[in-house]
């Protein structure tokens, strides 16, 4: 993983969403399912208890703990790669009281992480992607869970393997090398591991193409006044990756899929 250009990335992000703000906030994508928000949904796939032990890969400002940890009383540990997203979550922990049952950390999930323990339950939303070599850090973090555990993933992934121009350049504004096919991140899995998949594809809203278009070319225009390396360059360029992968969602190169994989 890039996990200096991808902390640049969220540190920017940040800069930019946080502001005003007193409270975790999701960063997946605006989905509703059945009326329900994703994480509504998502939660009500899952069995959680109170006491379990949960990790969340990639957590962001720490929403999904913080919504568990005050409804099932869970304990959690979260992993972010933005310094500013870590001590966002860990001053809300302190504030909300919480010290006793959340930790988060600046940590990346590619890396060693036998010291946090093992979890009853791991998150990977919108991360793993991220990830140069994205079967090996599912395999490590598949290593966390506790027997009877389960890893949900939620995640961008190619329908199947491509060409376009348009994959390689979100990649490139996502800094997000593991964007890849269902079956290529699953398929070196052991028989030790069962996993079921879901297509939510449908559910993810998009623009229309004319404006999408029209965003595009405004984007291009706007990067070429702002300054290489600064904040706002960064958050167009990763504006034009979410506008890519809409048009490769739309072109059905690309879809959003929830993985839910257990020991067998």
């Amino acid at each position: 993983m890039a996990s200096s250009a991808l902390s640049r990335i969220y540190d920017a992000l940040f800069q930019f969403e946080a502001k005003g703000q007193q409270s975790s906030y999701p960063i997946h994508k605006k989905i509703t399912i059945d009326g329900q928000g994703l994480l509504t949904w998502l939660l009500q796939q899952l069995s959680v208890t109170s006491g379990m032990r949960i990790l969340d890969a990639g957590c962001g400002t720490g929403h999904t703990l913080f919504t568990l940890a005050e409804a099932r009383n869970i304990e959690g540990v979260g992993l972010s790669l933005s310094p500013q997203e870590v001590r966002f979550a860990q001053d809300l922990t302190s504030a909300r009281g919480l010290d006793s049952q959340l930790d988060f950390l600046c940590r990346d999930m590619a890396a060693e992480l036998e010291d946090l323990g093992s979890f009853d339950l791991i998150f990977g939303i919108e991360s793993l992607k991220h990830c140069e070599d994205p079967t090996a850090v599912l395999k490590n973090l598949l290593a966390r869970l506790r027997v009877g555990g389960v890893l949900v993933l939620l995640d961008d992934f190619l329908q199947q393997p491509s060409t376009d121009d348009r994959v390689s350049a979100h990649q490139r504004y996502w800094q997000a090398p593991g964007f890849t096919t269902v079956e290529q991140l699953l398929s070196p899995l052991s028989k030790d591991w069962s996993y079921e998949t879901k297509d939510l594809t449908a559910y993810v809203p998009a623009k229309s193409p004319w404006i999408r278009s029209l965003l595009l070319t405004g984007m291009g225009v706007l990067k070429r006044l702002a300054k290489k390396g600064g904040v706002w360059r960064t958050n167009l360029e990763t504006y034009q990756g979410a506008l890519l992968l809409e048009s490769l969602y739309q072109a059905g190169v690309a879809g959003y899929h929830m993985i839910r994989v257990k020991a067998a």
